[in-house]
This record gives structure tokens, C-alpha cells and sequence, in this order.
């Protein structure tokens, strides 16, 4: 039985993440730490967690799918462990002696080495990265792969986020900082594939529609030109120039 599970400053700063999904990342922290992973089934996270299994399954894929954990399997048994690149460094050790009932030992105290800041960087700031390195990163994720989307589409969304984020000096519209930033532009790319399309199967542009937009996006960059919101502003200028480029191929002037 579990008594209580404690939960690193870092990962309950991860705002992409719900509530629950932080703790069961602190739960696979403490196991990983233990070198053993964590094996429990969902039923049983469920119970610890107050959900369904169902829920805990749903959690667990999100994750992975984030590249938080990593998920594999020991003679028929599922091991979840983090993935690398997340802090694992807990040198105050781990109590795994009490037994959950079916014989299996779970971890009951996580104990936190207090030289350990509150970032998986060890007190150093998140090294920024750059739209190429997110843009390689994205390519590989589950979701983007699912949705087929183009490699222009991709370095358009990270080239987005990123200035969204530089604009924001790395922080999340909660005005956390983001010390993890590639659970950040996986979120980032989900909102953006609710309403995205492969090329193909896009309708043809029409061209006062096109007009529209540009005076859409010129407004936005004024207004940010005015506050000051200079990456926000070439972003707009970006898109301006991207549907000028649409209406002159169409054979019509911007």
C-alpha cells in the first residue's frame, strides 16, 4: 500500500499536464529511482489515484506519447520507467519494504535530494531550443505522425511556438516556467492538429477569403508592432506574406 507519494517542484510545474497525470509522473519518478520501475497494474494505479483504470491507461498513453515515460515489457509484465532526458537523480534514497497485499513491494516514500532544483536542469536554466531542433523532434512524435502532416507544416507550427514561447520569455499562459520544453510543443502541435488538414484534402482558397485573412494577420502585426511584441509581429508578417504569395499564384493582386 502506498502512503503518500511526494511530487518534485519540477513536475508539478509542468503545465501541459492535468493534475492527475503529474502525480502518476511523480509515482514512476520514485520507481525509476528505485531501479526497479514502476509494475503495477492500472487497476491499482486507479485505486491510488482515485480514477479508473481507464483513465490511468489514457494518462500513461499521453505520456509516452509526450516522451515523459517509457513503457516496456518484463516476461509478460508492463515496466513503466522515465524516458531520458527527465530527472532521475534522487540521492536520498528510496523505502520499498511494505508489501501492497498481492506480494508485489511498492515504493511508499520517495525521499528528494534538496541539493536538486526545481527544474530537471540541476538550478540551470532550460537550454532554449531552436525552431530546427523542434521541428526534428516533432517529426517523430506519435501525433504528428498519424497525421501525416508535411515537414513544412511541422516547421511552421514549431516556428510558431517557438516564437510564441520566446515572445513569453519561456513561460505558459499560467506564468510558469516551462523547464521541459519538448512535453510543451507536443501539446503545442495537438491543439493544432484539431484542425488540420493533409494538403490534398484542403478546399481551393478563394481569393476575398485570402483578402480577409491578410487583413486579419496585418491588424494582429500592427498591434504588435505597437506593444513592442517584435517575434509576434514577424510571425504575422510571415503570414501576411504567405497568403500575398497564395493570391499571386491564383493570378489576383493582395
Amino acid at each position: 500500500m502506498i502512503k503518500f507519494i511526494h511530487l518534485p517542484v519540477h513536475i508539478w510545474n509542468m503545465a501541459e499536464l492535468q493534475p492527475g497525470q503529474r502525480v502518476l509522473l511523480a509515482l514512476v519518478h520514485g520507481f525509476t529511482a528505485s531501479g526497479r520501475g514502476l509494475t503495477m497494474s492500472n487497476s491499482a494505479l486507479g485505486d491510488v489515484l482515485g480514477v479508473s483504470p481507464r483513465t490511468v491507461r489514457r494518462w500513461l498513453s499521453q505520456l509516452t506519447e509526450m516522451g515523459h515515460v517509457r513503457m516496456s515489457d518484463n516476461d509478460g509484465q508492463r515496466v513503466v520507467i522515465l524516458s531520458r532526458g527527465v530527472d532521475t537523480a534522487l540521492s536520498g534514497g528510496v523505502d520499498t519494504a511494505l508489501s501492497g497485499g498481492g506480494g508485489h513491494s511498492y515504493v511508499h516514500h520517495i525521499v528528494k535530494n534538496n541539493s536538486i532544483d526545481t527544474n530537471h536542469n540541476n538550478g540551470k536554466e532550460m537550454k532554449r531550443p531552436t525552431v530546427d531542433q523542434v521541428t526534428e523532434y516533432l517529426m517523430t512524435t506519435p501525433p504528428v505522425q498519424t497525421a501525416r502532416m508535411g515537414r513544412g507544416d511541422v516547421k511552421r507550427v514549431a516556428a510558431d511556438a517557438v516564437q510564441y514561447y520566446e515572445a513569453n520569455e519561456w513561460r505558459t499562459a499560467q506564468g510558469h516556467e516551462v523547464t521541459q520544453w519538448r512535453g510543451v510543443m507536443v501539446a503545442w502541435v495537438k491543439r493544432v492538429l484539431k484542425d488540420y488538414r493533409p494538403r490534398q484534402q484542403r478546399p481551393q482558397a478563394d481569393p476575398d477569403q485570402l483578402r480577409r485573412d491578410i487583413a486579419w494577420h496585418t491588424k494582429r502585426m500592427l498591434n504588435y508592432e505597437c506593444t513592442g511584441r517584435a517575434h509576434l509581429a514577424a510571425s504575422e508578417a510571415h503570414s501576411i506574406h504567405e497568403l500575398q504569395q497564395q493570391l499571386k499564384q491564383m493570378g489576383h493582386e493582395g
